[in-house]
């Protein structure tokens, strides 16, 4: 089983996926976004789970949101915008597997379609609540 990677490790793993139609990828939350589909990390989070047993926690947990946006909010009809986010979902759920496979046994990804905001502009984006743990 591969050791859980340090928070930054897993960072950098996220930013270094390659996501089919993704362009633009920010190594932090951007100030605001050039060309797009651009993708991004926000800060992770970290957990430790109860002991499982006495002096020994194996229960450890990485958390991180991984977020593509678009396209600007106001451009296109919903049925062109409904098929651009299904689809992104589709190719960020391919390069989710491969990637989280080689970092942890244990993962799991949560992924929902909507509105994004980056410095104040709404996008049509998803964003990816993406979970590796040691047990």
């Amino acid at each position: 089983m591969p050791a859980l990677p340090t928070n930054a490790a897993f960072r950098d793993a996220l930013q270094a996926m390659t996501v089919t139609g993704v362009t633009t990828h920010y190594d932090y939350p951007p100030e605001s976004l050039g060309e797009l589909p651009a993708a991004f990390c926000s800060l992770p989070t970290a957990g430790l789970g109860d002991y499982v047993v006495s002096c020994v926690n194996e229960n450890r947990t990485r958390t991180m949101l991984y977020v593509i946006c678009l396209e600007a909010v106001a451009q296109d009809k919903n049925e062109q915008n409904y098929e651009l986010l299904a689809t992104a979902i589709d190719n960020l759920e391919t390069a989710l597997e491969t990637t989280l496979a080689t970092l942890a046994n244990f993962y799991g990804y949560e992924i929902t379609a909507g509105e994004v905001v980056v410095a104040g502009t709404a996008y049509w984006g998803i964003t990816a609540t993406v979970t590796i743990r040691s047990v």
